[in-house]
């Protein structure tokens, strides 16, 4: 329950602090404000907590998880800035994280 105060103590100091903090425009079809980019920003962080919660259901948690993320991170980061098109870079990243699970399998 604190985190849940705590997240809206920020949201109060927020708002009293930019007034516009929950202001949402729509600008050429697309959504604008503060809560918009927090949004983008978490969906990422989003998508790997959901992978790791399945990794943890599993059973499957050990030390080269969050290294494995981590590589795939990057890696995908750097096709995406080399402009890498997106069907490739996500054809790509399996290929990366796939050698590390076959050692892990095989040696412990």
């Amino acid at each position: 329950m604190s985190q849940l105060a705590a997240l809206l103590l920020v949201l109060l100091v927020d708002s009293l602090v930019a007034p516009h903090f929950w202001q949402v425009v729509l600008q050429d079809g697309r959504l604008f404000g503060s809560p918009i980019d927090i949004l983008n920003r978490a969906a990422p962080v989003a998508l790997l907590a959901i992978g790791m919660d399945l990794v943890i259901a599993t059973g499957g948690i050990d030390l080269s998880v969050g290294a494995v993320i981590a590589i795939a991170g990057a890696t995908t980061a750097a096709m995406t800035v080399a402009g890498f098109s997106l069907p490739i870079v996500l054809f790509k990243r399996p290929g990366h994280r796939h050698p590390g699970g076959i050692v892990e399998r095989h040696t412990g």
